[in-house]
């Protein structure tokens, strides 16, 4: 282990990087990578293990919110809730060109 050899572990809820330290993120990472120049590691579970760790998905209940049945429903500056990402205000759909090919 990590304090065997004296080496301090930060457990962390962001995602700020520290320099010079050994932190633990939970995050949803397949696998790490290396930045040479900035001297940044990041090792995931898969990296260490050589397996996909499966996850519990976590089923969240609409209990007070009414779910959207059709984006059409919404008004720009409509507030809505993002099962992922939080409260945001709708702004709109637009489309976007990737690829030569158009997204809505």
């Amino acid at each position: 282990s990590l304090q065997e050899y004296e080496i301090p572990l930060d457990y962390v809820n962001d995602t700020k990087i520290h320099k010079h330290a050994v932190q633990l993120v939970e995050g949803r990472l397949i696998q790490g990578f290396n930045f040479v120049d900035e001297k940044i590691v990041l090792i995931t579970e898969y990296d260490i293990l050589q397996k996909k760790v499966k996850r519990k998905v976590r089923r969240q209940s609409i209990s007070n919110a009414e779910r959207l049945k059709n984006y059409n429903e919404l008004e720009k500056g409509d507030y809505v809730v993002h099962n992922v990402h939080g409260i945001g205000r709708y702004l709109g759909i637009e489309t976007i060109e990737i690829s030569y090919s158009c997204k809505l």
